[in-house]
């Protein structure tokens, strides 16, 4: 249990960050708005949060040793969020996780009811050096 709910909070920690970055590139459309310095801490913070859960995931399907949990359920979304603000190459155990968890026929009925992405306007949204 206490992994389990270790879990759960890590989720709400990468939620957090992801609720960030969608204000930053969603909510405030006039780009004079947003803070630069703000997108690549952000961005940084949740490149670091994946790194771990990569370190985590590796030799094992799920975040818990016992398997598919609710934990796994609230990382699902996190993991729809995250490529859209860090490159997913680096992270070859989260990519077979998020193809594990796309595979799942609850997973597929659920995205399916969702309907198409109309949220964000970009694939990536790319943090400029300058």
């Amino acid at each position: 249990r206490p992994d389990y709910l270790e879990w759960l909070h890590y989720c709400e920690t990468m939620g957090h960050l992801i609720a960030n970055l969608n204000l930053q590139w969603v909510f405030l459309r006039d780009p004079a708005t947003r803070s630069p310095t703000v997108l690549k801490i952000e961005a940084r913070r949740l490149a670091i949060t994946l790194a771990h859960v990569e370190r985590c995931l590796a030799g094992q399907d799920h975040l818990l040793a016992s398997g598919f949990s609710a934990a796994d359920t609230m990382m699902g979304w996190n993991l729809l969020a995250a490529p859209r603000f860090v490159r997913m190459e680096p992270f070859p155990s989260l990519r077979a996780y998020m193809a594990r968890m796309a595979d799942r026929p609850a997973f597929q009925r659920a995205r399916q009811k969702d309907g198409q992405q109309k949220f964000y306007t970009q694939d990536f949204y790319e943090v400029s050096d300058g």
